[in-house]
């Protein structure tokens, strides 16, 4: 999956009245994102956001879910939330609308970590847009729930999973004992990694390895999900630092 990152400034916006001045500023921000016939873990930078505020509107539309585009969100310990495109309806109210399986117009809003899978039916690489306002906090706070769940990374740039804090989970010298992640490659499958935790040896302490004890260079686009296996007891929160700085 192909991804292009743009970042759009919008213009700030300033007023003064009994010389008190207020200012407000929004900058909004897009990406393209290349997706394959079939299924595919992505998720948006922006948010929070409902799925129908992030202009995801070039997959195939259809009136039921097994002939249009769908969207998969996972939700731990219940399972999954199915979405499907519905695209020209002839109704404005519902046209180019993602909708449930009871036909109700999506309006949960996902925070910016959220990951899902997305099924296109377009029978080959279709380039979509994700638009919305990029987060601008210093810090984005994520809670790592014990078990499985799918994450993303909130912010409009690579992801190097050794550099960006994530340092709270179980380590361990095997895969089995220590917290995981899997990042989904379309057509190749998953690419495994396993935390480390404290070893004793500077050069991998607290880092992240994959099966043959390499340390983890790969980065994750800012438009991929992955699925992330936490296996210390009670969870944590993982404090993701923002890796640009506000203009």
């Amino acid at each position: 999956m192909k991804k292009t990152l743009t970042l759009a400034a919008v213009a700030l916006i300033s007023a003064s009245a009994l010389a008190q001045t207020v200012t407000s500023a929004n900058v909004v921000g897009y990406i393209k994102a290349e997706t394959q016939d079939g299924l595919q873990l992505m998720s948006s930078p922006f948010g929070p956001a409902s799925i129908n505020d992030l202009s995801l509107t070039n997959g195939v539309g259809g009136f039921t879910a097994d002939i249009a585009d769908n969207i998969h969100v996972y939700v731990p310990g219940s399972g999954y939330q199915n979405y499907y495109y519905l695209g020209y309806t002839g109704d404005p109210a519902y046209d180019y609308k993602w909708v449930d399986g009871s036909f109700n117009i999506i309006t949960n809003v996902m925070p910016g970590s959220t990951a899902f899978w997305y099924r296109s039916r377009a029978g080959g690489t279709v380039t979509n847009l994700f638009a919305g306002d990029v987060p601008m906090e210093a810090s984005n706070d994520v809670v790592i729930a014990e078990g499985l769940q799918l994450i993303s990374w909130p912010y409009t740039a690579d992801m190097d999973i050794n550099s960006v804090g994530l340092t709270n989970g179980l380590g361990g010298f095997t895969a089995d004992v220590a917290d995981n992640i899997h990042v989904y490659i379309p057509g190749s499958g998953y690419q495994n990694y396993y935390y480390l935790g404290y070893t004793g040896d500077p050069n991998y302490d607290y880092k992240w390895v994959d099966g043959s004890f390499n340390i983890a260079t790969n980065p994750i686009p800012p438009n991929s999900g992955f699925w992330y296996r936490c296996r210390k007891t009670g969870g944590f929160t993982w404090t993701m630092n923002k890796p640009y700085l506000n203009d």
